[in-house]
């Protein structure tokens, strides 16, 4: 946990660097570990930003290292209107029309059907 603040405190030096137009091009990432290893890698590991509270500060005896080279998964964006075959549809993927936007159902999962009544008693609730 003491990780993640510190690795807060740096998200927030870069964000406030960011800001005020003086973070330099070589400190770039598009995602968190990346963006925050080549910020040590331009401040060195050792410096800590001068707002980071004394409990999360690093020194040489308890040290912030490098943060490792992290290969992110690869995304995938799935397109509900190209289908594998009629028969292998799951009862999720076909009845996903009342589900609410932007939300995808986990695969494999099944819909619970709630009794008319049990809606109507959750909508007056």
């Amino acid at each position: 946990m003491r990780q993640e603040f510190r690795e807060l405190e740096l998200l927030d030096e870069i964000t406030k660097l960011r800001y005020e137009g003086e973070l330099p091009d070589c400190v770039e990432g598009n995602f968190r570990n990346p963006l925050i290893r080549s910020y040590q890698k331009w401040k060195g590991t050792d410096y800590v930003p001068s707002l980071t509270h004394p409990a999360l500060k690093w020194s040489v005896t308890d040290p912030l290292p490098l943060l490792p080279v992290v290969t992110d998964a690869p995304w995938q964006i799935i397109d509900k209107k190209k289908k594998k075959d009629d028969d292998s549809e799951t009862a999720v993927e076909g009845k996903t029309t009342n589900i609410q936007p932007g939300f995808v159902a986990a695969k494999g999962s099944v819909p619970v059907k709630l009794e008319k009544s049990e809606n109507l008693k959750r909508l007056t609730i």
